[in-house]
């Protein structure tokens, strides 16, 4: 915190002030300690001068929706809008002219979560390649916060563009998937789907005994083993992340055994460095929901990757019949998975060549 009587503090807050900041905001950002990405918040996005009511007004959006947008986004009663602020929130209004406003919000709820999680990555790169370097070059942190600015700008702009074109690519991929053909065939709002989850052994100990660093090595090297199953094997989708574990489905159980039995097993016999991961896969009507599957298969997955041992398989026991034909499948003893009752899964193994 800034001594009020130090010099240096006013002269910061001027400074701020000249380059667009109202005393108020530049004399918060320098109290706060906060004056680089204040700077640059303001100077790329412009500054915050509509209240919401103000914003929502000038958006044409109601004030409910407004509120309810920021109360999911986790911002306060107090927050403040720029102009980029108010075009978000313009968007939001022109869309309600097409889609009900229930699925609207439905659809904010699911995807704050995933662009916060993907603009916190951007920001840890930026951090890496450019805010760490700007701050050594200009010890200043005005000056930090202006040659940060003009550099984050095109970054933003492009990553930004980026986004949309991903989006759109792949919402026309998904059109024509088998998975979300057969989902949308379906009568009801469930789908028989195959879903498997993989999870990296030991994490919680390792998470105790090595620096954030090396953890984050890990998660990186297992991100990436889990996105190299779903290129080579593209009836698989992965469905998301959850720390330490992967969700993947398919619509055929083979399909989806095959890829996580190469990621949890081939690999450990390939690769000695290999991170140690377990599987369990189960299969039947799931409710598919904003990007994501409920059901039974989902809590029986999920239970018989806890079970699972270091480089092994598990697979519910209504998956013998289809699976039979590809891998050699060892029945184990009877099981109390929580949540679900007795159960007598298998454990997977490579189809031996009989000749």
């Amino acid at each position: 915190m800034t001594s009020h009587a130090d010099p240096d503090r006013a002269r910061q807050i001027r400074r701020l002030f000249r380059l667009g900041m109202s005393v108020q905001a530049a004399t918060d950002a320098v109290d706060a300690d906060r004056v680089t990405m204040a700077l640059v918040d303001h100077l790329i996005g412009g500054g915050r001068d509509f209240t919401r009511e103000e914003a929502a007004g000038r958006a044409g959006l109601s004030l409910h929706v407004a509120e309810t947008i920021d109360r999911v986004a986790g911002v306060g009663d107090d927050a403040r809008y720029s102009e980029s602020g108010i075009h978000h929130l313009a968007l939001i209004a022109r869309l309600l002219q097409v889609l009900p406003e229930e699925e609207v919000l439905e659809q904010i709820r699911a995807d704050i979560p995933i662009l916060r999680a993907l603009a916190l990555r951007t920001l840890d790169t930026a951090r890496t390649v450019f805010i760490d370097a700007a701050r050594r070059d200009h010890p200043d942190p005005v000056d930090a916060g202006v040659a940060l600015s003009e550099v984050a700008k095109p970054l933003l702009d492009l990553s930004s563009e980026l986004v949309g074109a991903s989006y759109r690519r792949v919402i026309l991929e998904l059109m024509t998937s088998d998975i979300v053909v057969e989902s949308l065939r379906s009568e009801g709002e469930t789908v028989d789907v195959a879903v498997g989850f993989v999870d990296v052994v030991g994490y919680t100990s390792l998470s105790a005994r090595v620096d954030p660093s090396g953890l984050d090595e890990v998660l990186t090297r297992f991100e990436s083993d889990c996105q190299a199953v779903v290129e080579a094997h593209p009836a698989v989708s992965l469905v998301k992340f959850m720390g330490d574990a992967g969700m993947f489905v398919a619509l055929d159980p083979v399909e989806l055994a095959t890829a996580l039995f190469g990621l949890v097993s081939d690999r450990a016999d390939d690769d000695e460095e290999s991170i140690p991961t377990s599987a369990g896969i189960a299969h039947g009507p799931a409710l598919l929901r904003g990007g994501d599957y409920f059901g039974p298969p989902v809590n029986e997955a999920a239970r018989l990757t806890d079970l699972a041992r270091r480089h092994s398989v598990l697979v519910s026991d209504q998956l013998k019949e289809p699976l039979s034909g590809d891998f050699d499948l060892r029945r184990l003893a009877p099981v109390s998975l929580h949540g679900i009752g007795r159960r007598r899964p298998y454990a997977l193994r490579r189809a031996q060549d009989d000749g």
